[in-house]
């Protein structure tokens, strides 16, 4: 299915991730952090060498969460010992066209689901604080929604874990897992540093907010594999703005490289 201009519905993963039309953040961040990379994947369209098992309870978790109704479909629980032998050859003929899940991996996940369901935060002001459990902001929106639009006039396009939208304002909530600690702010300021967060959500607000015309917050909804801890943070002003500049930044790269088929000098460069 074709990507259009604003909001598309029922598009999977699989059409959004090899739609070359229109860039997602993903591909903003890459020319800037490595434009050799970047034509490697989206120009010459190689596949990537990833760790299957750490994508595997990654996407797991997020359809539990996001699109539960999908489990049955897309996944195949694996309960034998091994990963080899008759037992398991068989089994994954049987799944074939399935992401396989161990048992280990589904008890991970039966952990990290039931501490995302328990925990809770504080919003509010001192005179109208009230707890609400973390689960509520993913109830009463849209999962798994696609954008699409023109930035800076660039095509490009957003896919929300979650989105909800209220009269004169809306959300963004986006569910990261970790194998790391979500206990200590600065750990994870730097998983957010080291991954582009900050460039994914002022993408990401920018273009809603230019679509739908309503000012739009980002929250981080971060779960750990390691201890199942679950934390919700939100996008500064300061981070957005820096995620602003960076974003702009690929795009006037990305149009110049299209203009010129240039996407990176092959030469010896110079380390600081």
């Amino acid at each position: 299915m074709k990507l259009q201009p604003g909001f598309n519905e029922d598009i999977s993963n699989e059409n959004y991730h090899n739609d070359r039309e229109y860039k997602s953040s993903s591909a903003l961040k890459l020319i800037l952090k490595d434009p050799r990379e970047y034509y490697r994947k989206y120009v010459l369209n190689e596949q990537d060498s990833m760790n299957k098992d750490s994508l595997n309870i990654g996407s797991y978790f997020h359809t539990r969460i996001l699109e539960p109704h999908l489990l049955d479909k897309e996944y195949a629980i694996f309960t034998g010992k091994s990963r080899r032998g008759k037992e398991w050859e068989e089994f994954e003929a049987s799944a074939e066209g399935k992401t396989i899940i161990t048992s280990s991996q589904k008890y991970l996940v039966d952990n990290m689901v039931e501490k995302f369901e328990q925990a809770s935060v504080k919003i509010g002001n001192a005179d109208n604080e009230k707890e609400v459990l973390i689960s509520s902001f993913f109830n009463g929106g849209k999962a798994e929604e696609t954008l699409c639009g023109e930035i800076d006039g660039y095509k490009v396009k957003v896919r929300f874990d979650y989105r909800k939208e209220f009269e004169d304002f809306g959300s963004i909530n986006d569910l990261k897992t970790t194998a790391g600690s979500v206990a200590n702010k600065a750990e994870v300021q730097e998983i957010c540093e080291y991954w582009g967060y900050h460039l994914s959500a002022a993408l990401y607000v920018d273009l809603v907010t230019q679509v739908t015309g309503k000012s739009h917050d980002f929250y981080f909804v971060f779960s750990s594999k390691k201890d199942g801890e679950c934390r919700i943070f939100k996008a500064s002003e300061a981070m957005l703005e820096r995620g602003r500049k960076e974003y702009k930044e690929a795009i006037r790269l990305l149009k110049e490289a299209e203009a010129t088929n240039i996407y990176f000098q092959n030469k010896i460069e110079e380390l600081d």
